[in-house]
């Protein structure tokens, strides 16, 4: 009697621990992130408008160990659309879609980065290696779905972030004065440190 009371609490700690981050039914755990890997060929802006479509986001990594079991499911000799975003055209300089920092070794498919020049450029991944490709190529995709408290920074993917920063400042008067008060602060803070 004793061992089935113990075994009924297991089952159910077990279950509420895995109902915290239980993912769609044809979606990839790790860890507590749920992932979609899409095999159908779509442009990056349709990638994106998809994963959007499903409360997720093109696939961010945190840590090596993610971005690794995520290239363990992919098929051999495709590449997968990501959502690493270019920061200006010309270099080769990418952020994740939610801004934050591509902190790790990117293991470059032999010759690339060469598409950094062009007007729209994004990042996909194959079975252990990184490549950038213009957006209207049509690749597969990996949603990653976001957490409750998570939104969307871009309502559609940006060719660059230089050019998503441009041209909101163009058709929005307050973002722009926010920007250029934030510019004006930083330039304050760094010449008052030269001072010292």
């Amino acid at each position: 009697m004793m061992k089935q009371f113990a075994l009924i609490i297991f089952l159910v700690a077990l279950k509420l621990n895995l109902s915290a981050s239980d993912c769609p039914k044809s979606w990839l755990q790790y860890e507590n992130r749920c992932y979609l890997i899409s095999h159908n060929g779509r442009t990056l802006q349709s990638a994106f408008e998809y994963c959007k479509l499903l409360g997720a986001q093109l696939a961010v990594f945190r840590s090596l160990g993610e971005q690794e079991f995520l290239a363990s499911k992919l098929q051999e000799k495709a590449s997968y659309w990501i959502g690493g975003l270019q920061v200006t055209r010309g270099r080769m300089s990418y952020v994740w879609l939610d801004l934050t920092s591509i902190n790790y070794h990117w293991n470059w498919f032999p010759g690339k980065p060469n598409y950094y020049e062009t007007p729209c450029s994004g990042i996909s991944m194959g079975k252990g290696y990184f490549s950038d490709d213009t957006c209207p190529t049509a690749r597969g995709f990996i949603c990653q779905k976001l957490d409750r408290n998570e939104s969307l920074l871009f309502a559609e993917f940006p060719s660059t972030l230089a050019d998503y920063f441009g041209r909101k400042m163009v058709e929005d008067e307050h973002f722009k004065s926010e920007i250029i008060q934030f510019f004006k602060s930083y330039q304050n803070k760094t010449q008052s440190g030269k001072r010292c």
